[in-house]
């Protein structure tokens, strides 16, 4: 079932125009039967507000019902009431923050007499001269009025298809356009009004001459009609006496006596026959003439129709001295001073000087463009500059600024798919260097742009099938890129249906591509997002699915041509590398993940030597992987993996800390757990032996200790990563807390375990009271870290009760 759409209209006028506020209300009515429930106006009028005090002033209420609002019409009389002002400066300051509502002013034509107050002719000008509109000619009739509100909420849906795309086709399911028939204004199958009461068609000339041709038609109509009449009535009555004259065994033959005057009356019927043809004829040929006059008034009613339309939409959009002149005067019927006002020539000879005024303006702006892309790429090469000079310990958050900078002045004159691009380059950044929450906004502020180019705005439906059928747009692989990337982003925040549907979308458009361009690698990104998408689902419990989709990357793999084999080795491996991931997670399926990994391992090395530096960090991953994966099951090569891991991840730490540092933190605490599990297996040992074998089993203690002191070693590692990313972050932010204070926490309690258990109580009490302290800021905020609490103060109490200080 189709969401309907929801049209906000607000209604601001005074008391004395309470009719018309009905009329309009009705109007409302009728445009919701007209499109069935699929989009509904809801109209806002001050009748409908509940004026008992709730705390909130009535005011303010009505001005958040503006802000809200699509659709704003003012209504006028002879005054202008301070409320009425209020609503129409909301809604001006609300259309110039973001682009609604749309905004009509109409005023009611004076009686004679009444005179507009002071304030009401301030407001008009100000109208004018500042908000850059005119208000159309005043309105007779209630109709008048429906008339411009319902052109007003047609300009609004057209507006709102625009920036909806093909989602509102549906909905206005060919109901758009005002046609007239016999006198009625209909939408659809609605009659929203008839043409009779408005004055643009009752004092149109051409009109005017149609109607009193119309009259005069109908007139020599009622005139032949009643001739046809009395000729018929007279031969029915000649038939009548000639059947007296005929023989009643012959018919049709007269008797002897009256042959003479039987043929006398026959010849009369035949002189009345002849002229009622004739008359019969002309009564055709007036009928002709009537439907041909009232076929000739519709389309001039039409016509004017669609004139008072485009002048409609202009009231909202120009200061035009001449159009304001032409509105006036349609109004009036004035359609001979109309045709002298809209001459074009002088039309032609404004468009000549104002298309020399845009040329030159072009030219300007062009430069100015030139100098602003200029600017632009100075700052990103600023960022990239602060990035180099790693003794800055602020050189991150400049680079920031720097670049947000950069997306500022982009936004003011560049065209929007390269203010997309720049904004899309940063959101990457910030992705690689770990700030996620901030990099996934500005992803999801380069889709928008992307998506409201008007070669993309097919993309809004996202159905395969129609997509399909248009030509990708240039842009299109970044679209689907940054879709991928969003959905990783999801992923790793928890947020997985967002994820999935984003990976969905990076899916499709990438499939769209494929097929267009077949010749193109975009079966690589079609594998990667099927990864992400594998790896999704096995987090999410779907092991099944994962699995599944991980079977088909490798099946199309196979199935590719040997040299789309070679070129996409690293696909396959990251689909290898998955796999053993998600088995990794299952202790029944451990050694069938040792052999998957180590499947992904050979192929990266491979592709390593090929492209030295290149995919050192996919190295490092598979090796953290197996080490974590042996040392869990005792297997032998575990602590050769994790310090081959170590070492790569150092060494990408060092010349991109802010992308490398995590991994690198979580191998030294890798590392810190295998060597204390170490430690803690000897210490099983000695304190199963018998005395004797005690005092020979020095070596055994000392590798305790060096596996004691090496865990130690591994944890302080982590714990100084883990800080320095939290400062890193925090300078950044205002919040107290990052992802890595509650890791830091418990850094702390097992350093303070590893101290406890080596004898030195000093530093295990300064690391438990360090963790203390964070756990209990963390319980403030989420009771789940109480327990820790509880537990770090029994082993610190013990530490005091034994400790020597």
């Amino acid at each position: 079932m189709q969401t309907p759409i929801i049209v906000r209209v607000f209604l601001a006028s005074s008391e004395e125009l309470k009719q018309d506020r009905e009329a309009v209300t009705e109007l409302i009515q009728k445009l919701n039967d007209v499109y069935d429930g699929k989009i509904i106006f809801k109209l806002e009028i001050w009748e409908h507000f509940d004026n008992g005090y709730n705390g909130i002033p009535s005011q303010y209420r009505y001005d958040q019902k503006v802000k809200t609002s699509q659709l704003f019409i003012a209504l006028f009389h002879r005054k202008a009431g301070r409320y009425t002002i209020e609503e129409l400066y909301e809604a001006r300051k609300n259309q110039q923050k973001q682009g609604f509502p749309n905004i009509y002013v109409f005023q009611k034509k004076l009686n004679e007499g009444e005179e507009e107050e002071r304030r009401l002719q301030k407001l008009k000008a100000i109208i004018g001269q500042r908000y850059n509109f005119f208000i159309p000619p005043a309105y007779n009739h209630s109709s008048e009025l429906c008339l411009d509100v319902n052109m007003s909420a047609q300009r609004l849906l057209k507006a709102l298809q625009n920036k909806e795309g093909n989602r509102l086709l549906p909905y206005l399911d060919g109901i758009s356009n005002m046609e007239i028939r016999d006198s009625n204004i209909m939408l659809g199958n609605t009659c929203i009004g008839n043409i009779e009461h408005l004055s643009f068609s009752a004092n149109n000339s051409e009109v005017i001459r149609l109607k009193k041709v119309l009259e005069e038609y109908r007139e020599s109509l009622s005139e032949i009609n009643r001739e046809i009449t009395e000729l018929q009535n007279k031969i029915e009555e000649k038939n009548t006496r000639l059947s007296r004259y005929e023989d009643l065994e012959h018919p049709g033959v007269p008797k002897d006596d009256y042959r003479e005057a039987w043929e006398d009356a026959k010849d009369y019927v035949e002189m009345l026959t002849q002229t009622l043809t004739e008359k019969q004829y002309k009564q055709k040929h007036i009928l002709n003439c009537i439907n041909q006059s009232q076929e000739d008034l519709e389309q001039q009613n039409k016509l004017l129709l669609n004139i008072v339309y485009q002048l409609n939409k202009l009231a909202a959009e120009s200061t035009s001295q001449r159009l304001q002149k032409v509105a006036f005067l349609l109004e009036q019927g004035n359609d001979k001073e109309v045709t002298r006002l809209l001459n074009v020539d002088d039309i032609n000879k404004e468009g000549d000087h104002n298309i020399d005024k845009y040329k030159q303006a072009k030219l300007v702006m062009e430069d100015a463009q030139k100098l602003i892309r200029n600017n632009v790429e100075e700052l990103l090469l600023c960022a990239k500059s602060r990035l180099i000079d790693l003794s800055n310990p602020n050189r991150f958050r400049e680079a920031c600024n720097i670049r947000e900078r950069a997306i500022q002045v982009a936004e003011e004159c560049l065209p929007e798919d390269e203010c997309a691009y720049i904004t899309y380059k940063y959101a990457r950044f910030l992705d690689k260097n770990n700030r996620f929450k901030k990099s996934l906004d500005f992803y999801k502020r380069a889709i928008e742009r992307y998506l409201s180019l008007p070669e993309n705005k097919y993309l809004n439906s996202f159905h395969l099938e129609y997509i399909n059928l248009l030509f990708p747009s240039q842009n299109l692989s970044l679209i689907a890129r940054s879709f991928n990337l969003v959905g990783n982003l999801h992923n790793r925040l928890g947020q997985y249906q967002e994820a999935e549907a984003s990976y969905q979308k990076a899916l499709l458009l990438y499939t769209v591509l494929s097929n267009h361009y077949p010749d193109n690698d975009y079966d690589h990104y079609i594998f990667l997002v099927k990864s992400n998408l594998s790896v999704l689902h096995y987090q999410n419990g779907k092991k099944e699915e994962g699995e599944k989709l991980n079977q088909e990357i490798r099946d199309q793999y196979e199935d590719l041509c040997e040299d789309k084999r070679k070129k996409y080795k690293a696909d396959i491996a990251m689909a290898w590398m998955n796999l053993g991931c998600f088995y990794k997670n299952d202790t029944r399926k451990h050694r069938r993940a040792r052999v998957f990994i180590y499947y992904a391992l050979r192929v990266y090395r491979e592709l390593e030597k090929l492209n030295p530096g290149k995919y050192a960090p996919s190295i490092a991953k598979c090796l953290y992987n197996l080490g974590d994966l042996c040392a869990e099951n005792g297997w032998t090569d575990s602590e050769a993996l994790l310090l081959e891991s170590l070492e790569i991840r150092k060494k990408l730490a060092d010349q991109k800390p802010e992308s490398y540092l995590p991994e690198l933190a979580g191998t030294y605490l890798s590392l810190g757990k295998l060597y204390w599990y170490q430690a803690e297996k000897i210490a099983e040992r000695l304190n199963t032996c018998s005395q004797g074998a005690k005092e020979s089993a020095t070596p055994d203690m000392q590798k305790y200790n060096e596996r004691i002191s090496t865990a130690i070693n591994m944890y302080e590692h982590t714990l100084k990563n883990y800080i320095d990313m939290e400062t890193e972050i925090l300078r950044d932010s205002d919040k107290k807390y990052t992802s890595y204070t509650a890791q830091i926490a418990y850094i702390y309690f097992y350093l303070g375990k590893l101290y406890t258990d080596i004898g030195q109580s000093q530093k295990a009490c300064g690391n438990y009271n360090q963790s203390l302290k964070i756990f209990n800021e963390l319980s403030s905020q989420n009771s789940a870290y109480k327990h820790m609490i509880e537990i770090v103060k029994c082993n610190l109490g013990l530490v005091v009760e034994h400790g020597v200080f």
